[in-house]
């Protein structure tokens, strides 16, 4: 029997210091453990996913993939995201979702400075098609709920 708690939050190694296995270990993992479905969210971009989709086929874990990126408060300055910490976890839910996550990483990258990419809400409605977003702790809406607000 398949264990009914999916992972949707992992990082790999390509996360430099937020994830340190491989893809295929982290697949081999939960094949290990009985899990049917795995997550990978890598932080700012979609470094490992290609080796995680691959090893994913071949151990028969459906995959899920998505990006964990930082997210400018609506009308912030980019710095202010990367002080507050606030990111939004995104997972793509068919093909289209893959496009969208690709173009998004893409402009986020593109409208920030070289090191530290920042989204925008306006960048993630503008890419939407496809993606479900995560809204963790690390948001402003999980914040706004720890503090009762």
């Amino acid at each position: 029997m398949s264990d009914p708690f999916v992972h949707l939050r992992v990082a790999s190694g390509y996360s430099l210091q937020y994830g340190a296995s491989h893809p295929s270990a982290l697949v081999a993992a939960a094949a290990g453990h009985d899990m049917d479905t795995l997550g990978l969210t890598d932080r700012d971009g979609l470094y490992g996913a290609i080796r995680f989709a691959k090893a994913c086929l071949t151990s028969g874990v459906a995959p899920v993939v998505g990006v964990d990126l930082a997210i400018a408060p609506p009308g912030g300055h980019p710095a202010e995201a990367a002080r507050a910490g606030e990111r939004v976890v995104l997972l793509a839910e068919s093909r289209e979702g893959w496009a969208s996550l690709c173009r998004l990483v893409s402009a986020t990258h593109l409208r920030g400075e070289r090191g530290s990419p920042v989204t925008t809400h306006d960048l993630v409605a503008a890419h939407a098609r496809g993606l479900v977003v995560v809204l963790g702790p690390d948001s402003d809406l999980g914040r706004a709920l720890e503090a009762r607000d």
